[in-house]
């Protein structure tokens, strides 16, 4: 339950509590798979957070992203402009994309609800592959050299650039979940580039720690709450293995022959590409839920399916049934699902600053939700947001997110914005110093520069 309450003091809070139940929402109880966007271009590299799917689309000549909510039916560009735009992922609200606009890679970004777009980081170098999580955008950064690539990170919240690993060798592939970020990281390696591990760093606490060391090689790290995923060879077949954080327990996934490429995971269900008997012309999309130990096919039609994204239950991908260059096609698998149920009062305060909406909101076991606290106004008082009360991953940004892992209690503690001049208390005519009152001061001030000329004309 979600309430906002508006009182005549310094504080108001905000509550969010987060209640298991199994359900299964109508839509996400079935196989059936639909079609997102079907075009005569190369439609690639879809992404989804919640409602949205955005992709790379080269409907304009050079490629841009475009986007489309399933809740509402409807497409939108997110970046239609010349240069060529894309590996598009979203968070949320935003949209962060690989940018060639200035003659390099650059990082880019899109706020859905206000339709701004923002660069993020335009170094002089290449900046690859961004993830983003909350309010935190990682990318592969080639700043300290092209055989020395790093992970560098960007908190939208505070406008700060900062890395993330630079050591030796190349660290490349980030993928983010909260304040924890995790990568492909060849710092052991002999100079082969045969021996990735997997190393991961907590952003909160600035501690790094290894995920998985081997001999062999680990690569395609992606995670999702205190769930950890990766490819490994270690028994010469790609394998798929996990590690959680919370236990520190690694564990051996889907461990079949096949060749797997495209890992994503949200909440406890993984989702890949699967290759087969190696022919790059019939790949299919398969999924792993963890909590049951049960891997399942998800698209398996006779055209090709690559590069799989997951949100909650929806899944997302790449298809050709329809023709050569691939269309966006997605789908709703089934499963344990744990529902967010809030209650705002719009009698104290403004609902429309809160993130998530009015009404029931369902997510996956173990997915990480996002959440944000926005400044509200309700004349005469005017609220800004100071920190969060609770298990989330930055207390002080208000942009945020939270692992639906159990109940859950979180607090946003807002404190009074009301300031002279603001929309609420504007100034009034003949407030000469702007204090919000008209009194013998403005008075005096009037009657000092009564008959005062400042036009050219009075030189």
């Amino acid at each position: 339950m979600l309430k906002v309450c508006k009182m005549r003091s310094q504080y108001v809070a905000l509550i969010i509590s987060i209640i298991t139940l199994c359900l299964c929402h109508t839509r996400a109880c079935g196989f059936d798979e639909f079609p997102i966007c079907v075009s005569e271009h190369q439609l690639m590299f879809p992404a989804v957070s919640g409602n949205n799917v955005v992709w790379q689309d080269p409907r304009n000549g050079d490629y841009g992203i475009y986007g489309y909510n399933l809740l509402e039916d409807n497409e939108f560009p997110v970046c239609a402009s010349t240069g060529g735009h894309n590996y598009p992922d979203i968070c949320g609200d935003i949209v962060v994309w690989q940018d060639f606009r200035n003659g390099n890679e650059d990082i880019y970004g899109f706020k859905l609800s206000i339709s701004e777009e923002f660069s993020i980081c335009t170094n002089i170098s290449s900046q690859r592959m961004p993830a983003i999580s909350g309010n935190v955008v990682v990318w592969t950064d080639n700043r300290n050299g092209d055989e020395n690539a790093d992970v560098y990170g960007y908190n939208l919240s505070t406008g700060q650039e900062f890395p993330i690993c630079n050591e030796n060798g190349n660290q490349c592939g980030p993928s983010i979940s909260g304040n924890v970020v995790v990568w492909e990281d060849y710092r052991n390696d002999d100079g082969s580039g045969t021996n990735p591990d997997i190393y991961g760093r907590n952003l909160y606490t600035g501690e790094e720690f290894p995920v998985c060391i081997n001999n062999k090689e680990q690569y395609s790290p992606a995670i999702s709450g205190n769930t950890i995923v990766w490819y490994d060879k270690r028994n010469g077949d790609i394998h798929i293995y996990a590690f959680n954080l919370l236990t520190e327990q690694e564990i051996p996934l889907y461990t079949t022959s096949s060749y797997k490429s495209y890992l994503e995971i949200s909440g406890d269900i993984v989702v890949w590409t699967d290759w087969g008997n190696l022919d790059v012309t019939k790949r299919d999309i398969y999924g792993y839920n963890i909590s049951t130990s049960h891997g399942f096919p998800i698209c398996t039609n006779i055209a090709d399916q690559v590069a799989p994204d997951i949100s909650g239950y929806t899944v997302v991908w790449m298809d050709s049934r329809d023709h050569i260059p691939q269309d966006i096609y997605g789908t709703y698998v089934s499963g344990d699902m744990v529902q967010l149920t809030m209650v705002v009062n719009p009698t104290e305060g403004d609902p429309n600053t809160v993130v998530p909406e009015i009404g029931n909101h369902q997510y996956a076991k173990n997915e990480v939700a996002n959440i944000r606290a926005e400044r509200f106004v309700d004349c005469p008082y005017v609220y800004r947001f100071d920190h969060w009360e609770g298990k989330v991953a930055e207390p002080n940004s208000p942009t945020t997110t939270i692992i639906i892992d159990s109940d859950k209690v979180v607090t946003a503690i807002f404190t009074d914005d009301r300031l002279c001049g603001d929309e609420c208390h504007p100034y009034l005519m003949g407030d000469l110093n702007f204090d919000c009152e008209v009194n013998l001061i403005d008075i005096a001030m009037l009657a000092n520069n009564w008959l005062g000329c400042t036009k050219p004309q009075c030189d």
